[in-house]
């Protein structure tokens, strides 16, 4: 899948500037597999950044990233997908957002909620990078 390349390549280069292994000790977080609203969805209780796809492009990148602390902290993913989509059937979904009804999937990726603060730097970057449609906050526009 073209888009999903795409989107790894640039994460790499935001890991490769802002990602420590040495100082973190632990490598830096991998996207998800493509969910295809079945079952759980990857991530669902971390913290971290979402992927609208098409086969050939990047449509819409988002963050879920809790800035509380109370019952949901951490799992600023999951609460976050339950804007786009709707539980239709036992782990079953469906879109209930026009970006999400054009995507071919989802992908993410979760930080531990020590590193949750770079979610939101790698959307910017992401989306300074991918400039997908249906981003209306691209920096500098």
């Amino acid at each position: 899948m073209e888009a999903i390349s795409k989107l790894k390549s640039v994460t790499k280069e935001f890991f490769d500037k802002h990602w420590c292994e040495q100082e973190i000790d632990k490598s830096a977080p991998e996207w998800s597999e493509a969910y295809f609203l079945q079952g759980c969805m990857p991530n669902h209780d971390k913290q971290g950044v979402y992927a609208f796809l098409t086969k050939h492009e990047v449509i819409y990148i988002g963050v879920g990233a809790s800035r509380g602390s109370g019952r949901y902290r951490g799992h600023g993913l999951g609460s976050r997908m339950q804007d786009y989509m709707k539980c239709i059937g036992p782990d079953t979904y469906e879109a209930k957002d026009k970006k999400l009804e054009e995507a071919d999937c989802i992908v993410t990726i979760g930080f531990d909620i020590e590193q949750a603060y770079l979610a939101y730097a790698l959307e910017s970057f992401l989306i300074s990078r991918l400039n997908p449609k249906h981003n209306r906050n691209a920096p500098g526009a």
